[in-house]
């Protein structure tokens, strides 16, 4: 499912792929799968449809490495920086050992426009 997810993302039908995220959600043989969340964070990261998420406290123990991860990166490369710091911050207050590329990215002195060239 993750990469019909990743596949009408690239096909630029984001209507279509959140439809499929939401059957998958209702089936507990597929969800929760960190493979498919994964696939449509980076979806929505490159449609710009990845907003601020509320109770972010509460969302940071429940996800594993890879989905945080995968978040983490997201807002850094959708340029919402403040949201990934805070996310990054979170993440050493509740002891979570995360990439050390997500540390780099987040090096002070970056932009966005540093690390991602071209993504505006």
């Amino acid at each position: 499912m993750s990469f019909t997810i990743r596949g009408l993302g690239y096909l630029e039908l984001p209507e279509r792929a959140l439809e499929t995220f939401c059957w998958v959600k209702k089936q507990p043989n597929l969800f929760p799968d960190d493979h498919i969340l994964i696939s449509t964070i980076k979806f929505l990261v490159g449609s710009n449809e990845l907003k601020v998420l509320f109770g972010l406290d509460k969302f940071t123990g429940l996800v594993s490495r890879n989905v945080y991860e995968a978040i983490l990166r997201g807002y850094i490369k959708g340029g919402s920086l403040k949201v990934a710091l805070k996310l990054l911050s979170m993440a050493m207050e509740y002891n979570r050992v995360l990439d050390t590329g997500v540390y780099a990215k987040l090096k002070p002195g970056n932009s966005s426009e540093q690390l991602y060239p071209g993504k505006n």
